[in-house]
């Protein structure tokens, strides 16, 4: 037993139920009000290193509220289904399999990733479903995968696209050409294939 399972089993009983959940809708609420009332609360909520020394320590918490925004409100629906979608959906999808094919995730130090026990956390059973590891900032290339997807996509949609022209017969396009293209690391077999082996083989 690592010591991440030691604390979750020692002090498991203060976690909050359905924080995802809360944090889902607690983005949706700030970028509400960031819309129709303040454009400027996630000033107000955000982190900041000099506030904390002057006692502000009540940022420590509402900054997980601050939706991720890449630009547009495209960006933050985006992430904050995103947060949504890898705190339950995919665990939901996938049943007793998720923890044998997710069986670490890795993300950057974005608000939307903020509660890694929730994200390690299993909705269907006691316990851990799988690892959650942060990249060090500006440390792109410790998700390298991550990072030549985004490029691959960015042959298709160019930075600046707007993506409300875009229809979803064009973004399945894209995905299914990402897909099915021979990757040099799989020794030239298509993700689509090297992802079928992996789980057959499960």
């Amino acid at each position: 037993m690592n010591w991440i399972s030691r604390l979750e089993r020692k002090y498991g009983r203060f976690c909050i139920p359905n924080l995802i959940s809360i944090i889902v809708g607690g983005q949706i609420l700030v970028y509400a009000i960031e819309l129709f009332v303040n454009q400027f609360i996630s000033v107000y909520l955000g982190l900041s290193r000099s506030l904390l020394l002057m006692g502000q320590v009540w940022r420590l918490i509402t900054f997980v509220f601050i939706p991720f925004s890449g630009g547009g409100p495209l960006s933050v629906i985006l992430g904050i289904y995103f947060t949504w979608f890898i705190g339950t959906a995919l665990e939901k999808e996938w049943g007793e399999l998720f923890p044998r094919v997710f069986q670490t995730i890795t993300v950057d130090n974005g608000s939307e990733f903020a509660d890694c026990p929730g994200i390690e956390r299993s909705i269907l059973a006691e316990g851990s479903r799988t690892k959650c590891y942060y990249c060090h900032p500006y440390s792109s290339w410790e998700r390298g995968s991550n990072e030549n997807l985004n490029r691959m996509i960015r042959r298709k949609f160019p930075k600046g696209t707007s993506f409300a022209d875009v229809t979803r017969k064009q973004v399945q396009n894209v995905e299914d050409w990402m897909n099915n293209y021979p990757r040099k690391v799989l020794g030239y077999l298509t993700a689509e294939m090297a992802y079928q082996t992996c789980v057959a083989a499960l």
